[in-house]
């Protein structure tokens, strides 16, 4: 790093400054005195503004971040550029008003992704033109690139997003020289989005694998990592992305466990077909080979389409591999079937051993729980995570008749899990409401609720802004029961694929589509137009939140207001996290935090800092 080997020279004994500043604002606008910490740190701190100039970090929506909260650094004072000459759209992109000058000052966007520390100085963290979407998730690959980086023996590191032929399974790193490509034409069928990190130095994949696991969610972990002499630069010295090579297809250190069965062969091409991946084996799991709620309830369906028996979304969820579902579906031939209720999907080691400590967590506004696999990891040793899903998606016939009786239904489906309390409850987004709700009808028969845990949700009436476009409005039969168009349907299929994108949709027969699709619509509208949103609880248990700063709607004070006013409690504000409302779920303080208070049924309240995390978003 030019820090260290300044330091190691023979002028060391100057003063180092760390200059930034694009050439839109007459080049240098901020500075840091470099430090010797300065040289063990992978995040480059490029300080604070000239007395000539002002910087802000804002969100995407032109609001300015919390401290630690990651944003865009906007450029405002008196060096700044006219514009671009003959460009007057890019003029127009780059360079936008001031809003904290009413002199018709302009600010320049200056599209690096940056945070704001506690002492006002400004942290570098990479290109918001390197955020990329990988299954459904939004991922900013500087901070993939932050946490390889502070892994000893990485002199550098960068992350790309590739489409390239799947790697076999445990693909090892491999050292190949800049520029390298991989040989071979491969089908469409073969191809992969995946993330690949490139790195030079010593640090072996382990140690990589290990810092990635310990302080990144699972979707933002590379599958393949690739060992360089060098990283290919361009003449302005920056990284040649372009130039990168794709991951050597490396020998497998292990074979994979080949089907012993029929059955385990019928299952295992289902498997492969819904993943679109050849190099799974009968004792791989499930989820960790890319799969998640959609992909697994296409799997039980298409299982089902094809004669399978005692295939189930509680199977796969509790024994994600081929092999392993196949011994239970041998043990339980000729049963009446599962012991749990159909919605309740056991996540994890955990949820299959008999432990009287179990966290119930209840599904988001499209029914399925997946997306707490990685919560359910995190409590392993702990505590047991059952996901509970909507009916909808496995009792075709059920459907409630009003909030109380929803509430009631969700409530004795628990019990029969666990017969008595203390009831741990967990929700994220809709689930949060839901969560309440059954945690109110708990408490009336007299049950004790030890936690009620709300991750980005909102009390009815204050609830944020999901997905874009006109409601999807159904009609509904003299019972209440939704019906949708199938044009309707198609609506929503559609915007799906547009946010989350195909790599996360997993469906190719537009009839499949279109049936999980139905499922979706149907398990938001079995809670949604029900009366009784709005009635008052008197709970007992003190709810926490944790509230998503890039999806706040209101000040996340606001939101907590609205929730004591609903709960009829104080509730706790544990913190306002530095994700949206997609990865909070999956966030490292949210995944601690909860696996804490599952040994002592309290969470401790961050100390918040008004001034600095309440902010409005439009």
């Amino acid at each position: 790093m030019p820090c260290r080997q300044w330091r190691a020279g023979p002028l060391g004994h100057i003063r180092l400054d760390n200059l930034y500043g694009p050439t839109e604002t007459t080049v240098a606008c901020m500075y840091r005195q470099t430090t010797e910490e300065d040289c063990e740190q992978a995040i480059v701190g490029i300080g604070e503004a000239y007395p000539s100039r002002s910087v802000y970090v804002l969100d995407a929506q032109g609001n300015e971040a919390p401290i630690g909260g990651l944003g865009e650094l906007c450029i405002g004072g008196d060096t700044l550029a006219r514009g671009y000459l003959g460009r007057a759209a890019l003029t127009a992109e780059k360079f936008v008003p001031d809003p904290y000058r009413d002199d018709g000052a302009r600010l320049y966007r200056s599209g690096d992704l940056c945070r704001r520390r506690e002492d006002g100085s400004i942290d570098f963290l990479g290109r918001l033109d390197q955020q990329v979407k990988l299954r459904g998730f939004r991922i900013e690959l500087g901070e993939i690139e932050a946490v390889l980086r502070q892994v000893q023996g990485v002199d550098a590191a960068v992350v790309a997003l590739r489409v390239d032929v799947a790697p076999a399974e445990g693909q090892s790193s491999t050292r190949q020289t800049a520029g390298a490509t991989s040989h071979g034409a491969a089908s469409t069928a073969d191809k992969q989005r995946r993330l690949v990190a490139y790195i030079t130095g010593t640090a072996d994949e382990a140690a990589l694998r290990q810092a990635i696991a310990a302080k990144l969610p699972a979707h933002m972990a590379p599958a393949a990592y690739v060992r360089l002499d060098r990283l290919p630069l361009m003449p302005n010295g920056k990284v040649d992305r372009a130039a990168l090579p794709a991951p050597a297809p490396a020998a497998k250190e292990t074979a994979h466990t080949a089907p012993g069965t029929h059955f385990e062969a019928r299952l295992l091409a289902i498997w492969r077909e819904v993943l679109g991946r050849e190099d799974i084996g009968v004792t791989d799991d499930f989820f960790e080979a890319g799969g998640d709620s959609i992909s697994a309830l296409r799997s039980v369906e298409l299982a089902r389409a094809r004669g399978l028996p005692a295939i189930s979304l509680g199977a796969l969820f509790g024994t994600p591999t081929v092999r392993a579902i196949a011994a239970v579906s041998h043990d339980t031939a000729g049963h009446a079937g599962d012991t749990l209720p159909s919605n309740i999907m056991p996540l994890g080691a955990q949820a299959e051993r008999e432990r009287p400590e179990i966290l119930f967590a209840f599904h988001p506004g499209y029914g399925l729980v997946a997306e707490y696999r990685q919560l359910a990891r995190h409590l392993d040793g702990v505590l047991a995570l059952y996901g509970v899903q909507s009916p909808v998606h496995s009792e075709p016939a059920w459907w409630p008749g009003s909030l109380a009786e929803l509430a009631s239904d969700y409530a004795e489906r628990i019990r029969r899990v666990q017969p008595k309390g203390p009831y741990r409850l967990l929700g994220w987004s809709i689930g949060g409401e839901i969560a309440a709700r059954v945690a109110q009808v708990l408490e009336a028969q007299g049950h004790h609720v030890a936690l009620l845990a709300l991750l980005d949700s909102y009390p009815r009436g204050m609830a944020r802004e999901e997905g874009g476009g006109q409601a999807i409005v159904p009609t509904r039969d003299r019972d209440g029961r939704a019906h949708f168009t199938d044009a309707q349907v198609d609506t929503f299929v559609a915007r799906w694929r547009a946010e989350t994108g195909d790599g996360a949709w997993h469906y190719t027969d537009p009839l499949q589509a279109r049936g999980f699709a139905r499922k979706a619509l149907l398990a938001r509208a079995s809670y949604e137009g029900l009366d009784g949103w709005n009635q008052p609880m008197r709970l007992r248990v003190t709810p926490t939140l944790w509230l998503a700063a890039g999806s706040l709607a209101l000040s996340a004070q606001e939101v907590a207001r609205g929730w004591s006013d609903v709960a009829g409690t104080t509730v706790v504000l544990a913190g306002v996290l530095d994700t949206d409302h997609a990865g909070i779920v999956h966030h490292p303080d949210v995944l601690d935090a909860v696996t804490a208070a599952a040994a002592r049924d309290a969470i401790a309240p961050a100390r918040l800092n008004p001034d600095k995390q309440e902010h409005s978003h439009e």
